[in-house]
């Protein structure tokens, strides 16, 4: 068996040493990435990284550069970045990309601090990036607080009660605006980082979980609307949000010089057929008709989150022929797998082989 320690692990500003007391904490024997890559045809292996990552515990990445590497949550992040970087081929560090940790303070102001070290980790470990989820927040929670800066939410008229006391400055032009210059400032930086990124999911998570009642007819009967989502605010309390921010992602990852990514739309809730994978398809069909550069579909895969009672669900040939109907419409297929449930860990092993065993059929490579 192999012990890989010590490693010194260097990125844009830290160089650590794994200190020679957690040399037990490192994994011996074959390598996944290794392991995956030996399989045919070759797979990734990947990880998501923790949100605080690279930052030691006093938040200053400085308090980790050589000859500095015992001060708090140091020694820490060094065994952990060990193992993410000699473990995995592929990695996921969304939350340290998203739009209120690039634009925290004002639509006039960036910051790339966290995600510049988080890309130069993953530049240093020789991590593919499989699919970047952090364009634009969720369909759903726009008005959540998550990833969301303040500054755009804040007075919005269907914002929680909260927030009714201030009031909204922003008019919908200026709202698609703000959209744009993030994708057109943030995505190219992102593509030109060093890291080999696979794909992009501009759109997350905007198609509701059942049918809305008293809002019309298709497709305002499944897309989430104003009452959740500012992009359909600002497109006139309509869908063409979704379009739009796909054409402006395809049209900045291409003047960046990176035609080859490709664009996914990404959901959850739709691994087996049922009303809302029906949805989900009936609407890529459509938008691809318009001329909207979708090029595949995401399965976040939390079956047992989000597929408990559902026929098929631990059914390989089920999820496998729900699988099929979107590559027969010309989508590609990436499957995701997450959000296993923490009570009972003893289920997730099955619920990955599931998912698989029915993407090794149809997904694209990873």
């Amino acid at each position: 068996p192999r012990l890989r320690f010590p490693l010194k692990l260097k990125h844009s500003q830290c160089a650590v040493q794994v200190p020679a007391q957690h040399a037990q904490l490192l994994p011996t024997g074959p390598r996944l990435r290794d392991l995956a890559a030996a399989r045919n045809p070759p797979l990734l292996i990947g990880t998501d990284l923790i949100d605080s990552f690279p930052f030691p515990a006093t938040g200053n990445p400085d308090d980790c550069v050589d000859g500095n590497s015992s001060a708090p949550g140091c020694t820490a992040n060094a065994s952990y970045a060990a193992i993410a970087a000699d473990e995995f081929s592929s990695a996921n560090a969304d939350f340290s990309l998203v739009w209120i940790e690039e634009q925290p303070t004002s639509a006039d102001v960036f910051d790339f601090n966290g995600s510049d070290l988080i890309l130069a980790f993953m530049r240093d470990s020789n991590l593919t990036y499989a699919h970047i989820n952090a364009v634009l927040p969720s369909g759903h929670n726009v008005l959540s607080g998550c990833c969301v800066p303040r500054w755009l939410t804040d007075g919005y008229p269907y914002a929680a009660a909260t927030r009714t006391n201030y009031t909204y400055n922003w008019t919908q032009t200026q709202v698609r605006g703000f959209i744009q210059r993030r994708i057109e400032v943030s995505v190219p930086r992102w593509l030109n980082s060093g890291v080999e990124v696979r794909g992009i999911f501009p759109v997350n998570e905007a198609v509701a979980n059942q049918p809305f009642v008293g809002r019309g007819g298709w497709p305002n009967t499944w897309l989430y609307g104003p009452e959740e989502n500012i992009m359909s605010w600002a497109f006139g309390n309509s869908t063409d949000y979704f379009g739009q921010i796909f054409r402006w992602v395809r049209a900045a990852a291409d003047k960046a010089g990176h035609p080859e990514v490709r664009l996914f739309y990404n959901d959850y809730g739709i691994e087996t057929p049922g009303p809302k994978a029906d949805a989900v398809l009936k609407w890529l069909i459509q938008q691809r008709a318009l001329g909207v550069p979708i090029d595949g579909i995401g399965f976040q895969s939390h079956l047992p989150c989000d597929c408990k009672g559902a026929a098929g669900c631990n059914d390989t040939a089920v999820v496998e022929q729900n699988m099929r109907r979107f590559v027969e419409a010309g989508f590609q297929v990436c499957a995701l797998f997450g959000a296993s449930e923490q009570a009972m860990p003893a289920r997730f092993p099955p619920w990955v082989s599931l998912v698989d065993r029915a993407c090794l059929s149809h997904c694209m490579a990873r």
